[in-house]
């Protein structure tokens, strides 16, 4: 499995990604994510991540939801959490290789990045699961509305 963190900042802003992907030929707004080993709870893996791809560390997590990736021919389940109360750490001795190397962070806010999963802008389903899932259980920032 996986785990995939929705993590938000004391300014309301989604730290977020942009990481090219061969198999679609183009970049994309992603969310801090990680594949679980297999002696690993998902919320380590979580922590782990956003360390390591954000240099960012969290007092506040909420799980989500857990989904199925692609049932049809994936037994991979994906664990969502939001991250809150976020502080500076640094990635330690975690170095970007291979796809993670042109990896960049950025941070915008939540409410205009719902906008994006909403108009289709952004269409990396995880970030569309994460961004919705939190929403819908009332622990995103509420921000503008949906019309």
């Amino acid at each position: 499995g996986a785990v995939v963190v929705l993590a938000i900042d004391e300014q309301d802003r989604a730290v977020c990604l942009s990481q090219y992907r061969h198999a679609a030929g183009r970049r994309f707004v992603e969310l801090p994510a990680g594949v679980i080993d297999s002696d690993e709870e998902p919320l380590e893996v979580g922590r782990r991540e956003l360390r390591e791809e954000a240099g960012l560390e969290a007092g506040e997590w909420t799980h989500l939801l857990s989904a199925y990736s692609s049932p049809g021919y994936s037994a991979e389940q994906i664990h969502y959490y939001l991250a809150r109360d976020l502080r500076e750490v640094g990635r330690g001795d975690f170095v970007l290789t291979h796809e993670e190397a042109d990896m960049q962070v950025f941070r915008v806010p939540y409410a205009d990045l719902l906008d994006a999963v909403l108009s289709g802008a952004v269409r990396d389903a995880p970030v569309a699961l994460a961004v919705l899932a939190a929403r819908v259980r009332g622990v995103a920032p509420t921000g503008a509305a949906p019309e």
